[in-house]
């Protein structure tokens, strides 16, 4: 089994406070199985989704904190380790991340 540590993460800043938001991984070309991780303004984990999207694609649909800001981590599957991305999985791949707000 070929492994690699990578794990990719965005900050969107300027948003909205109470917004909501989905925030979603896909890709028209491959199936990865994605783990998204969305965290709070002090680094820690407060929501974690595998397979919620299309396909083996993870979705997340959350409130826009008063900061006004929203982090969002993505990795392959096999990569949770006591509830956080370990940057070690066993699913490598295309995706896009996007996110909407209804």
């Amino acid at each position: 089994m070929n492994r690699r540590s990578f794990l990719s993460a965005a900050t969107f800043t300027g948003l909205a406070p109470g917004d909501a938001f989905t925030a979603q991984t896909f890709d028209s070309v491959s199936n990865l199985n994605t783990f998204l991780y969305l965290f709070n303004s002090a680094g820690t984990v407060i929501d974690i989704d595998d397979n919620s999207g299309m396909g083996n694609y993870s979705l997340i649909d959350s409130i826009v904190p008063p900061d006004g800001k929203v982090t969002l981590a993505v990795t392959g599957f096999g990569d949770l380790v006591n509830g956080m991305p370990g940057g070690e999985h066993t699913q490598n791949g295309p995706y896009q991340l996007r996110l909407t707000f209804p």
